[in-house]
């Protein structure tokens, strides 16, 4: 099922890209202005991915753990599209800062794939692995950046008897959905198995899907659903990041510092609005111990823990003790 979960990820991604709004359309038949990465290039879904990208993309940075078959895609890439520009790398923490999308692919298993304070605002994260590459609290440090899991797959109608998957009602993963797809156009073969992955079936699955009512799923994170609210934060915070940050060469860790107060507060204010008052109390301890030489910070963390209105037990010894430490910066 590899070739829809290709094509699933990716969909995802030009979703999420679109509604942001960040990267302008390019005319038809001229390539997206923007730099996209794929991490863990090399692999099956990876590849691909690639081959896609570097088609549509101005610049594709194919990431990975070993250079030589990096430079075999890269070869390979190039005879099947002549005019991209394809970049391989294994170190490659320098270029995040310069990426406006990000498919991550990697067999990594709980390693650390990348590190996201490094990333640019308003970037787009496409996490294909399983388990994941970005766990929920990477992801929490960058409320300026939209991770997603893939790309779920709706059916067209209402399915019976279907035991439950860990999806919302009516949507399976596109790997299922691939099965599904062909079974409804009679197409009882071997299309994908294991790492033999073609970007020309990842396209002819993805038309065919479209032919027999197959949709994308509402694009989905770590916390589960994302609204257009909640992709409209992530604009806002981007915005604001932007202001500040530094492009890539190294000097992208230094902006991360310069904006770091304004993003914890963020992130504070996203579990306010969400009514999620136990990681507000959480997240608030956090930010005291990250920012003890802030008074100003600290002076608004407890007054937030103090007068938020709708909770239920704020924690008067911990506003009291920020309050404390505020005077004595």
């Amino acid at each position: 099922g590899n070739s829809y979960s290709a094509s699933g990820a990716l969909w995802a991604a030009a979703d999420a890209m679109k509604r942001m709004g960040l990267v302008p359309l390019p005319p038809k038949g001229k390539r997206i202005p923007a730099k996209t990465m794929v991490i863990g290039a090399s692999g099956s879904i990876g590849s691909v991915s690639a081959r896609l990208l570097a088609m549509a993309f101005d610049e594709v940075v194919i990431a990975g753990r070993d250079m030589k078959k990096l430079e075999e895609l890269k070869k390979s890439i190039l005879e099947d599209t002549p005019d991209a520009k394809v970049v391989c790398s294994i170190d490659y923490d320098s270029l995040l800062a310069d990426m406006d999308m990000i498919v991550t692919s990697t067999s990594g298993a709980g390693k650390k794939i990348l590190d996201i304070t490094k990333v640019k605002p308003g970037c787009v994260i496409t996490d294909v692995a399983r388990p994941l590459d970005l766990p929920p609290e990477e992801v929490a440090k960058r409320p300026d950046v939209l991770v997603i899991e893939s790309g779920e797959i709706e059916l067209p109608t209402q399915v019976k008897g279907m035991k439950t998957i860990g999806l919302p009602k009516n949507v399976i993963y596109a790997c299922l959905a691939e099965t599904i797809v062909l079974a409804l156009e009679g197409r009882f073969e071997v299309f994908t198995i294991g790492r033999d992955t073609e970007w020309e079936k990842v396209k002819e699955i993805y038309k065919l899907g479209l032919k027999h009512g197959m949709k994308l799923s509402a694009i989905s994170g770590v916390k589960g659903v994302y609204s257009d609210e909640d992709i409209a934060k992530v604009v806002a915070l981007t915005k604001k990041a932007r202001l500040t940050w530094k492009a890539a060469s190294g000097k992208a860790a230094k902006a991360v510092p310069e904006m770091a107060s304004e993003m914890n507060m963020a992130r504070l204010q996203v579990n306010l609005m969400k009514k999620d008052f136990a990681a507000v109390q959480k997240l608030a301890g956090e930010i005291a111990d990250q920012e003890k030489e802030n008074a100003m910070v600290l002076n608004e963390l407890a007054w937030t823990l103090v007068t938020t209105e709708g909770l239920e037990k704020p924690d008067l010894v911990l506003a009291e003790r920020i309050a404390r430490q505020a005077d004595t910066v």
